[in-house]
């Protein structure tokens, strides 16, 4: 789902009537993108969580936790590739 969904989808709807149901669908979605990365992080898959993780962002991009999350899944990522480079270059 999250591969369909362009990153201004919401961002056009900004009448009135709209507003809420708005606000209520991005904080369902932000959610979901929460459970999908974690999910993503037990199965031991950190791109497919990043990019969950960054779907979250996205949803509640002032929110400092995930501003965090994010980074230390990047940073880990980071330090895992380093591994399987250093991991090739000694065999």
């Amino acid at each position: 789902m999250f591969e369909k969904l362009h990153t201004h989808s919401f961002s056009t709807l900004t009448d009135d009537w709209i507003l809420s149901l708005r606000t209520k669908l991005e904080e369902k979605l932000f959610i979901l993108s929460q459970f999908m990365s974690e999910y993503c992080i037990e199965a031991g898959e950190l791109p497919e969580a990043i990019k969950y993780m960054e779907w979250a962002v996205h949803f509640q991009p002032d929110n400092e936790e995930m501003l965090k999350r994010i980074g230390d899944l990047y940073l880990k990522y980071s330090r895992l590739e380093e591994s399987h480079e250093v991991g090739k270059q000694s065999s």
